[in-house]
């Protein structure tokens, strides 16, 4: 995604699930070793509510300092436009059809329990991305 902004690629209002890596230890750590948590137990491990891919796209250009619009194109235009560059070898553009189909489907699924279960969550969207901004040497996020 970061690839693609800097790119000028395109950005939707797709609900994207996702937790930082970070986050994930932490609270397993808060779960399996801080507490006395007997049993198994089932988490959605995501932020809630999850964001969408605009407000990523737009966390990512605010923290790595990118001024630049991100264009909306149409799935099917997107897709017919990745299926040309997957037979013609990609032309190093990044761009398949199996990636945009990922990228477009939404994958909202329900954070309440992990946000409910008392773990004192350490990051916000922009902070992730600061921090993984910080662990890549400031270049980039990939």
């Amino acid at each position: 995604m970061y690839r693609g902004i800097r790119k000028r690629y395109f950005c939707k209002d797709t609900v994207k699930a996702c937790i930082y890596v970070k986050e994930l230890a932490g609270f397993l750590k808060y779960r399996m070793l801080d507490g006395d948590y007997p049993g198994a137990e089932l988490y959605n491990c995501t932020y809630e509510p999850p964001p969408s891919v605009s407000r990523i796209c737009e966390s990512i250009k605010m923290v790595a300092g990118m001024k630049r619009r991100t264009l909306l194109i149409h799935g099917w235009l997107l897709m017919a436009a990745a299926s040309c560059a997957a037979h013609l070898g990609e032309l190093g553009l990044g761009i398949h059809p199996d990636r945009i189909r990922k990228v477009m489907e939404s994958t909202n699924i329900s954070g309440r329990k992990l946000a409910e279960s008392g773990y004192d969550f350490r990051y916000t969207l922009e902070e992730i991305l600061r921090d993984w901004l910080e662990d890549c040497g400031g270049e980039c996020l990939f």
